[in-house]
């Protein structure tokens, strides 16, 4: 989000603020193609190469954005800038990554990091690790998809696959199961691994699958074809109050008021 005002005869701007989702990492849990093994070495759920270099290239072209039209400080000035990341390993790596594409490196060519605030205690950062495992709020799911909560499930997530079970695959994903979705997602994006796929898992892969993954995040999110006010606002309540908050404080600003309210926010989830 990008906050401006009307300074005489020019806008100026005033605040961006950038939410990330994690770059890409391996699936997890399964495999598909011979070498996935080999080029996801870090193991399940963490980074892949292709994932730090996609991540710091991100953080290159934002500073063509934001750094090279001096917005902010080349050199990285710590009261300009405010970095957030879940505490989840690929998530802090990410923004890691692509925090060092941002700023001048040192004089001797280090990379210049700026302090990333970071929550350790997941059940506790309910603003980037969101809750999907809460059991409220699930009504309009058992009634749209005809499955009952029978007080085993552990997690939302197994209601999730539940109901995923009764959603047509489409035409171009008829052979995949379902337990093999995040793998052939996360392998058929992967420029090493994407060669050691049949055609027909790649064909998969650029189109249903993602429309599977999709839903299935809408679902335990309360968003898209599945939204619903309440789950809604528990994954992504905190995250954008902060946000608005932000924005109004800087909205109202005078002067040199906000002189030391970071204008580049980067929150990573």
């Amino acid at each position: 989000s990008e906050e401006k005002k009307n300074h005489e005869e020019e806008d100026e701007l005033l605040l961006v603020q950038v939410v990330v989702r994690h770059a890409d990492r391996a699936s997890v849990s399964g495999k598909i193609a011979a070498n996935a093994e080999k080029v996801f070495f870090r193991g399940h759920e963490e980074l892949s190469d292709q994932g730090i270099d996609n991540a710091h290239a991100q953080g290159a072209d934002f500073r063509r954005r934001y750094v090279e039209t001096g917005f902010i400080d080349r050199r990285m000035i710590p009261n300009q800038i405010y970095f957030q990341s879940s505490g989840v390993r690929r998530v802090l790596m990410s923004a890691k990554s692509f925090a060092s594409g941002m700023f001048d490196k040192t004089v001797k060519g280090d990379p210049v990091l700026p302090p990333i605030l970071t929550n350790m205690n997941l059940a506790e950062d309910h603003m980037l690790v969101p809750d999907t495992i809460c059991a409220d709020d699930w009504d309009d799911m058992y009634e749209k998809y005809g499955i009952e909560d029978d007080g085993k499930a552990t997690t939302r997530q197994v209601q999730a696959i539940q109901a995923m079970l009764r959603v047509k695959n489409p035409d171009d994903c008829k052979d995949l199961e379902l337990r093999d979705l995040d793998a052939l997602i996360a392998e058929n994006s992967n420029d090493l691994t994407r060669p050691h796929l049949s055609e027909k898992q790649r064909m998969c892969g650029d189109g249903g699958a993602k429309w599977l993954m999709y839903k299935c995040v809408g679902m335990l999110a309360g968003a898209g074809e599945d939204y619903d006010e309440r789950r809604a606002k528990r994954t992504v309540g905190v995250l954008m109050d902060t946000m608005l908050n932000n924005m109004e404080k800087v909205a109202n600003c005078k002067d040199d008021k906000c002189k030391d309210f970071a204008r580049f926010r980067v929150f990573y989830s």
